[in-house]
Parts: C-alpha cells; structure tokens; sequence
C-alpha cells in the first residue's frame, strides 16, 4: 500500500508553494510519499527534513533505502515505532505539514491527528490518506476527518478511479463500502 502519484503530486506541490520545511509522516510504509516530500524539500532549496514514522522496521528499511537510490538520505530522519509514543514525545508546533496515513483504525487515527493538530504549527497543513467511505463497523480516517471540517477532492483520471472500484469489489466490501467515491482518497485540513 502507498498513496496514489496524484496524491503525492499534490503534496509535493504543496511543501513547494508554502515553503514548507518541516514534514511529518505518520505511517512511513515503503516510503513513497516520504520520497516525494523529500524532494520537495531538495527542489525547494531548503534545509528541510521529512520525520518518518512506521511501527514495522521491515518498512523503515524499505524505504530507507528507497531514499538512499535517489540520494535523499539528508532530507530524512527515520523513526521505527508506535506513533502514539513517538508523536507524544515531539515539541509542539514543530512542524509545518503532516500526513497521517498509519493505522488506519478510527481510534488510532484520531490518536494521531489529535496529536499532529498540537505537533503542526500555524499556517501549517495536516493531510488525511485513504479518506475512503467504510462500513459503519469499521470507521476510520474519514471519520476522524469529516469530525473537523469539510471534504477536499482532487480529481483523478478514468483509469485511476476505475482501478480503485475493482480493487475495492475484489475485497467484496470487507474495509471499503460499494458505494466509496474513488476520488475521496485524501483530506487536506489547514490549521489557522
């Protein structure tokens, strides 16, 4: 599982054009979206660092050495553990944008934003991934997300959004309604 190109497009865009140099990421897994903030970072001209987080060190290594092929390695600081330990022990308002695509449980999931919205500091952004409707027995981050504001959608091709629909219906609803909007995958929230 990673985000989508157009996903981390929209964020590397983003960390650009708000000049953005301190990056959290919440849910490292093999490091796509890590890699994309990264050289955001690089093709901005800052001295930025991208924090990443993943409870699986099978994931850190991963990508780890995903940023080491693209020469990143400076932009990165790698964090293996839980994030309700980790987020806990950073300074407030010590980052100007995080992405929460960890755990995707409804209780962890707010867990982690609760302590993102104390971590992201003024004029900073949080990002939601897979905001995606769920059964009702299984609520996660587009609960937590409809919780605190309303719904960004970026529009993504055909192809794309027809890929995600089969996907989902493969897994015959089991983390994904039938009636999910493919284009409802991230929420972008603005802290003011």
């Amino acid at each position: 599982g990673s985000i989508k190109v157009c996903e981390a497009q929209a964020i590397y865009s983003l960390i650009k054009d708000k000049q953005y140099e301190s990056i959290l990421d919440v849910g490292t897994g093999p490091g796509f979206s890590c890699l994309y903030m990264a050289k955001a970072l690089k093709d901005s001209g800052v001295s930025g660092k991208v924090t990443t987080i993943d409870i699986k060190t099978e994931f850190t290594e991963k990508a780890r050495s995903l940023i080491r092929k693209f020469g990143l390695e400076e932009y990165v600081e790698f964090i293996s553990g839980d994030s309700t330990d980790v987020l806990g022990a950073l300074p407030p308002e010590s980052f100007d944008l995080t992405i929460i695509d960890g755990q995707h449980k409804y209780d962890q999931c707010k867990k982690d934003f609760v302590q993102a919205d104390r971590l992201v500091s003024s004029g900073g952004c949080i990002v939601f991934d897979d905001i995606y409707l769920r059964p009702e027995h299984n609520p996660g981050p587009r609960n937590v997300f409809q919780e605190i504001d309303e719904i960004f959608q970026y529009m993504e091709d055909m192809s794309e959004i027809a890929r995600m629909k089969e996907k989902w219906n493969l897994r015959h609803g089991s983390f994904v309604l039938k009636d999910s909007n493919p284009k409802e995958v991230m929420g972008f929230f603005f802290k003011k």
